[in-house]
Protein backbone atom coordinates (compact mmCIF):
# COMPACT_ATOMS: atom_id res chain seq x y z
CA UNK A 1 0.00 0.00 0.00
CA UNK A 2 2.82 2.40 0.87
CA UNK A 3 4.47 1.78 -2.51
CA UNK A 4 1.25 2.62 -4.36
CA UNK A 5 0.97 5.80 -2.34
CA UNK A 6 4.58 6.76 -3.11
CA UNK A 7 4.04 6.05 -6.81
CA UNK A 8 0.85 8.10 -6.79
CA UNK A 9 2.54 11.01 -5.04
CA UNK A 10 5.48 10.82 -7.46
CA UNK A 11 3.04 10.94 -10.36
CA UNK A 12 1.30 13.99 -8.89
CA UNK A 13 4.64 15.72 -8.30
CA UNK A 14 5.72 15.01 -11.88
CA UNK A 15 2.44 16.39 -13.24
CA UNK A 16 2.77 19.46 -11.01
CA UNK A 17 6.33 20.08 -12.21
CA UNK A 18 5.21 19.77 -15.82
CA UNK A 19 2.34 22.18 -15.21
CA UNK A 20 4.71 24.71 -13.61
CA UNK A 21 7.17 24.34 -16.50
CA UNK A 22 4.43 24.99 -19.05
CA UNK A 23 3.19 27.94 -17.01
CA UNK A 24 6.71 29.47 -17.06
CA UNK A 25 6.97 28.89 -20.81
CA UNK A 26 3.62 30.58 -21.34
CA UNK A 27 4.68 33.55 -19.21
CA UNK A 28 7.91 33.92 -21.22
CA UNK A 29 5.92 33.74 -24.44
CA UNK A 30 3.50 36.43 -23.24
CA UNK A 31 6.42 38.66 -22.22
CA UNK A 32 8.08 38.20 -25.62
CA UNK A 33 4.85 39.09 -27.43
CA UNK A 34 4.43 42.14 -25.20
CA UNK A 35 7.98 43.27 -26.00
CA UNK A 36 7.33 42.95 -29.73
CA UNK A 37 4.05 44.85 -29.39
CA UNK A 38 5.69 47.69 -27.46
CA UNK A 39 8.42 47.89 -30.08
CA UNK A 40 5.81 48.14 -32.82
CA UNK A 41 4.01 50.96 -31.00
CA UNK A 42 7.28 52.84 -30.46
CA UNK A 43 8.01 52.63 -34.18
CA UNK A 44 4.42 53.52 -35.13
CA UNK A 45 4.52 56.80 -33.19
CA UNK A 46 7.78 57.70 -34.88
CA UNK A 47 9.99 57.57 -31.79
CA UNK A 48 13.68 57.32 -32.74
CA UNK A 49 14.23 53.63 -31.89
CA UNK A 50 17.90 53.88 -32.82
CA UNK A 51 18.48 56.18 -29.82
CA UNK A 52 18.13 53.88 -26.81
CA UNK A 53 19.45 56.57 -24.48
CA UNK A 54 16.62 58.90 -25.42
CA UNK A 55 14.01 56.16 -25.06
CA UNK A 56 15.29 54.95 -21.68
CA UNK A 57 15.68 58.53 -20.46
CA UNK A 58 12.09 59.35 -21.44
CA UNK A 59 10.84 56.22 -19.68
CA UNK A 60 12.84 57.01 -16.54
CA UNK A 61 11.49 60.56 -16.55
CA UNK A 62 7.92 59.29 -16.92
CA UNK A 63 8.49 56.77 -14.12
CA UNK A 64 9.80 59.47 -11.80
CA UNK A 65 6.86 61.74 -12.60
CA UNK A 66 4.39 58.89 -12.03
CA UNK A 67 5.93 58.05 -8.66
CA UNK A 68 5.10 61.59 -7.49
CA UNK A 69 1.67 61.60 -9.16
CA UNK A 70 -1.68 61.67 -7.42
CA UNK A 71 -3.24 59.71 -10.26
CA UNK A 72 -4.04 62.55 -12.63
CA UNK A 73 -0.88 62.14 -14.73
CA UNK A 74 -1.45 58.41 -14.96
CA UNK A 75 -4.99 59.05 -16.15
CA UNK A 76 -3.67 61.54 -18.71
CA UNK A 77 -1.20 58.97 -20.04
CA UNK A 78 -3.91 56.30 -20.21
CA UNK A 79 -6.24 58.70 -22.01
CA UNK A 80 -3.51 59.51 -24.56
CA UNK A 81 -2.90 55.82 -25.12
CA UNK A 82 -6.62 55.15 -25.57
CA UNK A 83 -6.96 58.01 -28.04
CA UNK A 84 -3.91 56.79 -29.93
CA UNK A 85 -5.29 53.26 -30.14
CA UNK A 86 -8.63 54.59 -31.34
CA UNK A 87 -6.72 56.61 -33.98
CA UNK A 88 -8.20 59.90 -32.77
CA UNK A 89 -4.74 61.40 -32.37
CA UNK A 90 -2.23 61.52 -35.21
CA UNK A 91 0.63 59.09 -34.60
CA UNK A 92 3.30 61.80 -34.58
CA UNK A 93 1.60 64.23 -32.18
Amino acid sequence: MAERRKAFLAKIKKADNEYRRKERELQRSIEAETDVYIGQIIRKIGFPVDNEGLLIGALLDAKKRLEKDDGSLMNTFIDRYTEFMEAKVPANE
